[in-house]
C-alpha cells in the first residue's frame, strides 16, 4: 500500500510538472531545463566551483608546480561563482521567483537562428509580484548588456528571450512576434 501511495504521488507530481511546462513544449523545443532558485546558494556554489577547479587541474595538468599554482587560484574561482550567483540570482529571488525554465529551440537554418529564452511561471502571482519580477529583469538587463530587453507575459509565464544586443531591434521584434505567437495553451494541445 505504501509503495502504491508513493507511486501515485510520484505520478501526480510528474503529471503536474508536465502540465506546468506544456505551453513551452513545441515541435521546435530541443531542451527545457528547470532551474530551482532555492538550490542556488552563493557559498555552496563557491565550494562546488573550487572543487571542480581542483578536480580539473588534477585531471588535466601533469606538471606538479603548474598544478599547485592553478590550485591556489581555486578560491578565486569560487569567489567569482558566488559573486555571479549574488549578482544574477539574488534580484530574481528577491522578486519572489522560485523557479524558471530555460528553453532552447532548434534553428530553422543558419539564416534564421533560434534564441533561447527564459520562462518564469507567473500564473499564480499577483500583479504586484509580476511587476517586481519585471523590475528585477530590467535590473538584470542592464547588467547583461541588453540581452533581456524583451519580456512579456504569455500563457502563465513571463517570457524573456535572450537576444544579443547586436541583433537589429526590428529583426528581434519580428522574431519574438513570429516565435511566441506559436505557443499554445496546454488545454489546446
Amino acid at each position: 500500500l505504501a509503495l502504491a501511495v508513493l507511486t501515485t504521488f510520484g505520478f501526480v507530481a510528474a503529471a503536474n510538472a508536465q502540465t506546468a511546462v506544456a505551453p513551452l513544449v513545441t515541435k521546435d523545443a530541443t531542451t527545457i531545463v528547470r532551474v530551482d532558485l532555492s538550490q542556488i546558494d552563493g557559498p555552496k556554489l563557491s565550494q562546488t566551483a573550487q572543487k571542480l577547479a581542483v578536480a580539473a587541474v588534477d585531471y588535466f595538468v601533469a606538471d606538479a608546480e603548474q598544478a599547485k599554482e592553478m590550485k591556489n587560484a581555486a578560491p578565486l574561482i569560487g569567489m567569482f561563482a558566488a559573486q555571479y550567483a549574488e549578482l544574477y540570482v539574488a534580484p530574481l529571488k528577491d522578486a519572489g521567483v522560485a523557479e524558471f525554465y530555460v528553453v532552447v529551440d532548434k534553428a530553422v537554418d543558419a539564416e534564421n537562428p533560434a534564441y533561447p529564452y527564459v520562462a518564469i511561471p507567473i500564473d499564480d502571482l499577483s500583479k504586484e509580484q509580476t511587476d517586481a519580477i519585471r523590475d528585477a529583469l530590467k535590473t538584470l538587463n542592464g547588467q547583461l548588456n541588453g540581452a533581456l530587453k524583451y519580456r512579456f507575459a504569455r500563457f502563465g509565464f513571463m517570457i524573456v528571450p535572450i537576444i544579443p544586443d547586436t541583433v537589429d531591434a526590428a529583426d528581434a521584434k519580428a522574431y519574438v512576434k513570429a516565435r511566441f505567437t506559436k505557443i499554445a495553451k496546454a488545454d489546446d494541445a
